[in-house]
């Protein structure tokens, strides 16, 4: 029984180290997204201007959401909007449109990305708990499978918050303030490098109902990996 006891105990320890290996840790916090950044690209109308910084290198991606999306054909765009006119100018979604050589890009909401691509590569790193513990995985099943479970589902929800978080959505930018965040854009399979990729935004001037377009052009981007495994978004 003594012995049984003290092999269940450091069977449990074994699987919160293990599976620590699934563990959400990215670096970049939301007040990051608001600070002054080097963009890849960045255009002003009528004293509102916008900056674009791509994260298609591994290592920003990586401090962002702790994976790298551009294998699952995610490109996240970091949008800093800099209100410094008069009026409140309005940005959703749906003003905000990509395309590459021509073809329309499709958006892809934070919380999708989250639950088919993130969530895809932390549930990866899980399976190294599992390796760790060998037999004894099997032989306390009902234990180990259990801590797995609510860590996972621990896991799960800060990747759901954090990329609602950083998701840019709909937002209202008042004369003087910043707001910062990403847009999510899908890539085709096979794709590598980014040739004539265009970010086209339809922001409005609240009180005049004024039209504030904006159209940036990226220079020639290299990805970090190519598009090997893009996700599949079902239709609603």
């Amino acid at each position: 029984m003594g012995i049984h006891r003290t092999c269940l105990g450091f069977v449990v320890g074994l699987a919160i180290v293990a599976i620590g290996c699934a563990s959400f840790k990215p670096t970049t916090s939301v007040l990051d997204l608001l600070k002054a950044q080097q963009p890849t690209v960045r255009q002003t109308n009528a004293n509102f201007e916008i900056s674009v910084e791509e994260f298609a290198s591994a290592d920003k991606s990586r401090k962002a959401f702790d994976t790298d999306l551009i294998p699952h054909g995610v490109l996240p765009l970091l949008l800093r909007l800099d209100n410094r006119g008069t009026s409140n100018v309005l940005v959703t979604e749906k003003d905000v449109t990509a395309n590459l050589n021509g073809q329309a890009l499709p958006q892809i909401p934070g919380i999708d990305v989250a639950r088919e691509a993130a969530a895809r590569d932390t549930a990866g790193r899980a399976t190294a708990w599992t390796l760790v513990m060998g037999p004894f995985a099997l032989i306390f099943w009902p234990v180990t499978i259990s801590v797995s479970a609510l860590h996972t589902k621990d896991v799960n929800q800060s990747i759901d918050d954090h990329f609602q978080n950083f998701d840019m959505g709909r937002v209202l930018v008042k004369p003087n303030q910043i707001a910062g965040g990403f847009y999510f854009f899908g890539l085709p399979a096979g794709a590598r490098v980014l040739d004539k990729l265009v970010l086209e935004v339809q922001a409005k001037e609240v009180e005049h109902s004024t039209p504030l377009k904006f159209t940036l052009a990226f220079p020639r981007l290299e990805l970090s990996s190519t598009v090997s495994s893009p996700i599949v978004l079902v239709p609603e």
